[in-house]
């Protein structure tokens, strides 16, 4: 195979060369820090995945809007976990987890 004639190279990083899942915790735990919740992000996690991947494929259908996605699948899990959040602050969270995202790895990285 040869790349002589190629001009772009397209991949998903995601569970490939980037193991998504644990920069995802640690995001999360990083602006948990901020916070004085009553759970830790490792009981976040058992119900934000499942609410992710639900809203995911609302979204991927057009049944939801990208900033409805990204409150409700903070918002039920904080609804699960019996932690009241004001909408301000799930989106705020929202924000940061987006924010976070990229450059968490950079984070892990560091000795």
């Amino acid at each position: 195979m040869t790349f002589k004639n190629k001009r772009h190279l397209f991949f998903d990083l995601d569970h490939t060369l980037w193991d998504f899942d644990k920069n995802s915790a640690v995001a999360f735990d990083l602006i948990f820090k901020e916070y004085n919740f009553n759970f830790s992000t490792n009981d976040f996690l058992k119900h934000y995945i499942a609410k992710n991947q639900y809203y995911w494929s609302l979204y991927q259908v057009n049944k939801i809007s990208q900033e409805e996605l990204r409150f409700k699948r903070l918002n039920d899990v904080f609804e699960i976990l019996n932690e009241p959040v004001s909408e301000v602050i799930v989106n705020k969270i929202s924000d940061d987890y987006i924010e976070h995202l990229p450059i968490v790895i950079i984070y892990l990285m560091e000795p």
